[in-house]
């Protein structure tokens, strides 16, 4: 009920409102409604890209939570050969507040949607990254990083083998 009440106000209130105005109320309703991402302090790690399902992955949602990032491309064969060893990860800790996120650096969304075909992965998968891999400063695919409680870099894996899965393990139960 309270929400209806507010969001009738603000209503009212908006078409009596400048352009500006209206900008400053939408955020301030926003984060009313979706109060996980209020006072959220973005790092140079941040970012929102649309994911291969059409809705938007905004980093701002994992407040609060260390996140583990995989940077790939659909063809890319350490990408496809650190999906399932991801995969576990993603259903073992995330119960326990850890984040996977795939960023394909390709623009198409056919790229995530391929990586899941042939990896069967369930966590979430976002495309539109490259810009996002330059801010991290990755050279190549795969790059799995992990971002702490505030997302700052915890820590970097460049490409992949198996013999990082100890490390990768140690560290997440060091960070969650």
């Amino acid at each position: 009920m309270k929400k209806l009440i507010l969001t009738v106000a603000v209503a009212l209130f908006i078409t009596s409102c400048s352009k500006k105005e209206e900008e400053t109320i939408t955020q301030v309703l926003n984060q009313t409604q979706n109060p996980s991402i209020s006072g959220y302090q973005k790092t140079d790690f941040y970012f929102k890209l649309p994911s291969k399902d059409g809705e938007t992955i905004d980093l701002a949602n994992y407040k609060g939570r260390p996140v583990m990032i995989l940077f790939f491309t659909e063809n890319c064969p350490y990408c496809i050969k650190s999906a399932p060893f991801l995969e576990k990860l993603y259903e073992k800790y995330t119960p326990q507040g850890l984040g996977v996120i795939g960023i394909s650096i390709k623009d198409d969304i056919q790229s995530p949607i391929e990586f899941q075909r042939r990896t069967g992965i369930k966590f979430p998968l976002v495309y539109n990254g490259k810009e996002i891999a330059r801010n991290y400063g990755i050279s190549g695919v795969p790059f799995i990083y992990l971002l702490d409680k505030n997302h700052n870099l915890k820590r970097v894996w460049a490409g992949y083998s198996e013999e990082y899965n100890e490390d990768i393990i140690r560290t997440i139960e060091k960070t969650i």
